[in-house]
């Protein structure tokens, strides 16, 4: 029998879960993007337990920020975008063109913040430790420790890290796409789509995996379809929440789209390539690890037919429509990340399976080669950790290292991204 990875993994595991916990909750709480419009529903749910946001709530979250100021806040006030005003209620009550799940999320963690004396909307930083941790602690159940520890690698040395002390809702994204993987290569897919529901309620988007999973369950584990008749009620309800909300209220089920923030247009070969290989942005250049765990992945399932393989089929599907759903968004070069475009991060969950794949082969290799392989893959772990630490800013207005060469000596290799090249250029969001 080949030698398992040792459990000592999964201590290491959780010391990489506690390190960037560490990292994240001595700073301040930082608004990044849509952040205060999150920050607002949460005031609103611990206020008053509703999602409605009131009068009193913004001048709570006005208050708050100019008492306990924190890096990227700016004072709040209705307007027509992205207040959404609730029709014929006096006084006046609004909801936002974010959902408030992730809000809901974050609003039990208040009273641990007014414990330990952190600022109020550091809840949001610990809702996302206790994900990590549920996350990696879920993968060490159904994984075993190699499992645990590319769980680990995935949330700790990875863009993801940046998002720790960050008041948006990539964490939860990531957390439960990646969640959502765990059980689904565990042979478990009706809760991974579960748990992958988790996000969807939040973000939308994520629906088609969950229905993917469930399919999978439903077609591949006949004997099991009364409990994935149940889970599937359950993501059904979770993921149906925020369509019924704006339904319910304003007539509409997604207010993005109704907004006019969709736009089917964009979607072209250039901007898909940008997510990758652009020099200011492209997560395969400015992540560390994303080259080595491609060639992983490549290597693993080299003759391998994706139609065979239902894990690789669901991966696949979820690369293909994430990346084209993502283009169609207009905020190609805007805050709210470091470095990488921000849509990019919702490819970091796939990293586990290479991650994984890589530890599990590096331990049953001979000696020299396992030490060789283990020693690479903590240097690059260190140095992604380094990188995407979240005391990094989230500046987006100056080329970086890389392209300045690159468009000073060699301008004519490389035909970028306008909106990305253009906002550099001019250092200005445009």
């Amino acid at each position: 029998m080949a030698p398992q990875p040792p459990a000592a993994f999964s201590r290491l595991a959780l010391c990489l879960w506690a390190a960037a916990s560490a990292a994240a909750l001595p700073e301040p709480a930082v608004l990044v993007g849509d952040a205060a419009e999150y920050a607002v529903m949460f005031l609103s749910w611990t206020r008053h337990l509703s999602p409605g946001v009131q009068a009193a709530d913004l001048d709570a979250y006005n208050h708050l920020i100019h008492a306990r100021p924190v890096p990227g806040s700016v004072p709040v006030t209705p307007r027509h975008d992205p207040f959404l005003e609730l029709p014929g209620v006096s006084p006046p009550v609004w909801d936002l063109r974010h959902f408030w799940f992730y809000s809901f999320l974050a609003s039990p963690f208040l009273l641990l913040a007014q414990l330990v004396g952190l600022h109020p909307l550091a809840s949001f930083a610990l809702l996302h430790s206790a994900m990590g941790l549920c996350v990696v602690l879920l993968a060490r159940r159904w994984s075993g420790p190699a499992g645990a520890l590319a769980a680990a690698l995935t949330l700790a040395a990875s863009p993801a890290l940046w998002y720790a002390n960050k008041i948006h809702t990539e964490p939860l994204t990531i957390c439960s796409v990646l969640a959502g993987f765990i059980g689904f290569a565990a042979a478990r897919p009706a809760w991974g789509a579960l748990l992958v529901s988790l996000g969807a309620a939040q973000n939308n988007l994520l629906a088609p995996l969950a229905a993917a999973m469930l399919a999978t369950a439903w077609f591949s584990q006949p004997g099991q379809r009364p409990l994935t008749l149940r889970l599937g009620a359950a993501c059904a309800a979770l993921i149906g929440l925020a369509p019924a909300f704006y339904w319910s209220r304003h007539g509409f089920t997604n207010p993005i789209s109704a907004l006019g923030y969709v736009q089917p247009e964009l979607l072209t070969s250039k901007r898909l390539l940008s997510i990758w290989i652009d020099l200011d942005r492209g997560l395969l250049l400015l992540w560390p690890l994303a080259l080595p765990c491609l060639a992983a992945a490549l290597a693993r399932i080299a003759g391998r037919s994706i139609l065979s393989n239902p894990i690789l089929l669901t991966a696949t599907f979820y690369a293909a429509y994430a990346q084209a759903v993502m283009s169609m968004q207009g905020n190609w070069n805007s805050g709210a990340s470091h470095l990488v475009q921000r849509y990019s991060v919702w490819f970091i969950p796939l990293a586990w399976f290479p991650l994984r794949w890589w530890l599990e082969s590096a331990w049953t290799a001979p000696a020299a080669r396992r030490a060789t392989c283990l020693a690479l893959l903590s240097l690059l772990a260190a140095w992604s950790a380094f990188q995407f630490r979240p005391s990094q800013p989230d500046t987006v207005v100056q080329f970086n290292a890389l392209s300045r060469w690159w468009y000073s000596n060699l301008p004519s290799l490389l035909d970028p991204e306008p909106e990305i090249f253009l906002e550099r250029a001019c250092q200005s969001e445009l």
